[in-house]
């Protein structure tokens, strides 16, 4: 879960662009204001403080999707005084109506980016209907369909964009995240989900161990068959890893021919029956386990060192055996 310092800095950061248009737009007010005009003023800049404070403060991450409309829409009266106040609808201030829209697009979704575009229609329409009103005649329907059909390009090519660089973003950190060959998460994920793992272990309680796996004989393979079968032997090999782990653990390559499993939840003799499933599922070869669990206020260099100690004890020992604290080191024959 996100701090919610870090949330409110993110909504600061979201929010600037959008407080300086309107704070450029406050300046190009006629000032100072005339007396009949003060009032209006007052009001628009009280929403405006009070829509910020809003947007900063409450937790919208907590709130269905749909509520995030609602700081971006409570801006469109603002806009709407601050055209009255310059001259209704020959102000320019209706080029403003595009920001809640633009602030959906980025941020939000297109059901909220459509929500947004009807506002600004309602609020462009609403003054035309106001029968004797000069301000806002009747010949501004046409006006008022361009502006809204605009806004509506501008905000959902937005959206396609933001959306689209989404799931660049998504593509490249999943990649990043996965070793190429194996398609099992790589050492690096491996750290991240191990630092998070003892966290959440040191919290709860709860037991966590670690083992680490290395492949018996791959050197081999590759010199008598070739990479490619040693490749297809690691591929081989994480699949029917990952059909004999848990929901819960988290299965990675380590490197080489070394591979690692994060057990949850999982204390040691535990961890050592789901292990041994692990080797007894190798297909066309064997392989050597070391197993530890973590000890609290352990750090996590020190528990990786004891796992790799007993794998190493496995391979003295000829191999094709899980090796855990609670066994005595195998002696080699």
């Amino acid at each position: 879960m996100i701090p919610h310092r870090t949330l409110v800095r993110r909504r600061v950061r979201q929010l600037l662009p959008f407080l300086f248009a309107l704070t450029v737009a406050f300046g190009f007010l006629a000032l100072p204001p005339e007396p009949h005009r003060t009032t209006e003023l007052l009001v628009i800049i009280a929403i405006s403080l009070g829509v910020t404070a809003i947007s900063i403060a409450v937790p919208w991450h907590r709130l269905p999707r749909i509520c995030q409309v609602l700081p971006a829409m409570a801006f469109l009266p603002v806009i709407m005084i601050l055209r009255d106040m310059e001259g209704g609808a020959s102000s320019g201030y209706a080029a403003l109506l595009v920001l809640p829209v633009l602030w959906l697009a980025l941020y939000s979704g297109g059901e909220a980016v459509a929500i947004a575009v009807a506002g600004v229609a309602a609020a462009l329409v609403t003054p035309i209907l106001i029968a004797g009103d000069p301000r806002y005649p009747a010949s501004e329907w046409r006006w008022t369909g361009i502006t809204v059909t605009v806004v509506a390009v501008t905000g959902y090519t937005v959206l396609r964009l933001v959306v689209r660089s989404r799931r660049l973003a998504a593509r490249l950190a999943e990649l990043a995240a996965t070793d190429p060959l194996t398609l099992l998460p790589n050492r690096r994920s491996w750290d991240e989900q191990l630092a998070r793992e003892i966290a959440r272990a040191r919290r709860s309680g709860n037991p966590l161990s670690v083992a680490l796996i290395d492949l018996d004989g791959l050197k081999g393979v590759n010199d008598e068959f070739g990479h490619l079968a040693g490749d297809a032997l690691l591929q081989d090999s994480a699949r029917a890893w990952e059909a004999h782990t848990r929901t819960e653990d988290f299965l990675a390559r380590y490197g080489g021919d070394e591979f690692a499993v994060l057990l949850p939840s999982c204390p040691l003799p535990e961890a050592v029956v789901v292990i041994d499933r692990l080797r007894a599922s190798t297909p066309g070869t064997t392989c050597s386990c070391g197993v530890a669990e973590w000890v609290p206020g352990e750090a996590e260099l020190d528990l990786l060192h004891r796992a790799d100690q007993r794998l190493y004890a496995a391979k003295r020992a000829g191999g094709a055996t899980v090796v855990a604290e609670l066994d005595p080191l195998p002696v080699p024959t």
